[in-house]
């Protein structure tokens, strides 16, 4: 398989009074810059985010009325962010890319925006080509928060990591077996690498937290101040366990 490479759709967003700009530069050089709003409001989102769920609990969700919904959402995002000459920028990087037979990554660089990071950009709807930009990877969207610069940590490998996975009996079933086998597929070529030893359990309790942290209980407090990984499992951090 040919090796795609991408074209950069930069877009640096930062506060502008209760709205938001959004900057970015042409291959010309010039800067194009724009003031947008999210179209709607947490409370509709969270509201729209239940209805989902909320179907999902009673009886086998209707895929087209879901596939609407998340249409309406990311195309509301999308006309409110690519408008004017921000949508005629992204149209040139489009056919570039094209041309030149590549992908065109969209990169979210928030600057004193921490809220836009709770905003789902990764359902960004493109009405005029029907498309969720993330479904495709020829438009892969990237987004990050502006940081300071950090020393990086030391750390000697391989890394030992704890993942959990659980099935709650409230939410939709999740297939155990399935997910491991995903996720030991995915992490192969770092554990035949020697980086990454992962360690999976599927007993979400406290009790078998404790029992999988005792198997590994010296390799962890030997790695515990080189590396550490926090997963949130029923609002237990990780974290507390390697302490």
């Amino acid at each position: 398989m040919k090796h795609l490479s991408y074209l950069d759709f930069k877009l640096s967003i930062e506060p502008q009074g209760e709205r938001y700009r959004a900057a970015v530069t042409r291959a010309s050089g010039e800067e194009v810059s724009q003031d947008f709003e999210i179209p709607f409001s947490r409370d509709k989102l969270n509201f729209l985010v239940m209805k989902m769920g909320h179907r999902r609990g009673i009886r086998k969700a209707s895929y087209s009325d879901e596939m609407d919904i998340l249409r309406d959402l990311g195309g509301q995002l999308f006309q409110s962010l690519f408008s004017g000459e921000m949508l005629e920028c992204f149209r040139e990087r489009q056919a570039r890319a094209r041309g030149e037979e590549k992908g065109i990554r969209v990169r979210l660089s928030f600057k004193d925006a921490p809220k836009l990071m709770d905003v789902l950009w990764e359902f960004l709807f493109d009405p005029e080509w029907e498309n969720f930009l993330a479904h495709s990877n020829r438009t892969p969207i990237v987004r990050y928060m502006k940081m300071p610069q950090v020393q990086p940590l030391a750390a000697r490998f391989p890394l030992r990591v704890l993942v959990v996975i659980s099935s709650p009996k409230d939410y939709p079933w999740i297939d155990i077996k399935r997910e491991i086998s995903l996720l030991r597929k995915a992490l192969g070529p770092l554990q035949r690498a020697g980086s990454l030893c992962p360690q999976v359990s599927s007993e979400p309790s406290q009790a078998g937290k404790s029992k999988q942290a005792g198997e590994e209980n010296r390799s962890i407090r030997t790695a515990r101040n080189e590396a550490r990984v926090a997963l949130e499992c029923q609002n237990e951090p990780l974290g507390e366990l390697l302490a």
